[in-house]
């Protein structure tokens, strides 16, 4: 709540804020049964750069005392094509460090607005998986971030459905709401578009 509410939550209270969160909920979705994952068989995958922010390997060991996850990377940063505030891109994506094990349950986290860098990382991942004759399990994808978040999950979850046999599902967990990103058609007066998520329309937690 107070990273989504309070403007001067910046620096390290942020990330460990952020961390904190997700290790809670991870905790919980365990608790619940809605969650099952395997200390030797869990990589976190860190979209770079912000994917980083969400602490997940820390979170990991936090919630379930693991000290073995395993770790991937990729960059991906999104920039404009056009004057088409909806038109993105990626343009920087030369970082990538790979590495699943046979059968892997994979936790990552982002913020999302359009989507074009979640996207991308999950498509790049996929296209190793196969190549490298490794199954992926499952997604489990922690956001602040707008519908986008599911929508492009839902892509990429019917794709690794048909492609790896051992596939059971995906998961989206959002941190205090499922935001609107601001388009050139949104009624505020300051924003960003493709870039800034707002409340309005949004399903905000209670």
């Amino acid at each position: 709540r107070a990273i989504c509410n309070e403007p001067y939550v910046t620096g390290t209270r942020y990330t460990r804020s952020l961390g904190a969160a997700c290790a809670k909920t991870l905790g919980l979705l365990k608790e619940a049964a809605a969650l099952e994952l395997q200390e030797d068989a869990t990589t976190v995958l860190h979209i770079l750069r912000g994917g980083l922010n969400f602490n997940l390997r820390e979170a990991l060991t936090d919630a379930y005392g693991w000290n073995d996850q395993a770790s991937a990377f990729v960059s991906a940063q999104r920039a404009r094509s056009s004057s088409n505030p909806q038109d993105w891109v990626i343009t920087e994506s030369a970082y990538k460090k790979l590495h699943l094990r046979k059968v892997d349950n994979i936790i990552f986290g982002d913020v999302v607005a359009t989507g074009t860098s979640l996207r991308y990382a999950l498509l790049q991942l996929g296209q190793f998986a196969k190549s490298n004759d490794c199954e992926i399990h499952s997604l489990t994808f922690f956001t602040i971030g707008s519908t986008y978040s599911h929508a492009i999950l839902d892509e990429i979850d019917a794709e690794y459905r048909a492609h790896f046999r051992n596939y059971r599902g995906s998961n989206v967990v959002y941190i205090e709401g499922i935001f609107e990103t601001a388009t050139n058609e949104s009624k505020v007066s300051i924003k960003v578009d493709g870039t800034d998520l707002l409340r309005t329309n949004s399903i905000l937690a209670p």
